[in-house]
């Protein structure tokens, strides 16, 4: 599922819709969140983040993991933000640039 056109729109995950979840082989969930940088320091993205990288499997408590896509230039505001939220050492959090 993703918000884009001709994709099925992802169901909330906590308070937030992520912007894609997909399902590996073995049933793990996955969810990725697209952001432009100048959005990094919003109560939205703050939220989003606590909500997505939290997440476990109801099925095994297995750990969704969770990716995060931002520009180049933003990847070190990223570490900074999940940093603070306490996010940036789990080991199902992932940064991605572009």
């Amino acid at each position: 599922a993703a918000s884009y056109p001709g994709y099925n729109e992802p169901s909330k995950c906590g308070r937030h819709e992520p912007d894609v979840i997909s399902v590996d082989t073995t049933g793990l969930q996955h969810i990725a969140e697209v952001k432009t940088g100048e959005d990094l320091n919003t109560e939205h993205t703050r939220e989003q983040f606590a909500d997505f990288a939290n997440r476990v499997m109801k099925s095994d408590s297995r750990p969704v993991p969770f990716i995060v896509l931002v520009p180049a230039a933003y990847q070190q505001k990223l570490r900074e933000v999940l940093n603070e939220l306490g996010l940036l050492a789990k080991e199902n959090v992932g940064v991605w640039t572009a």
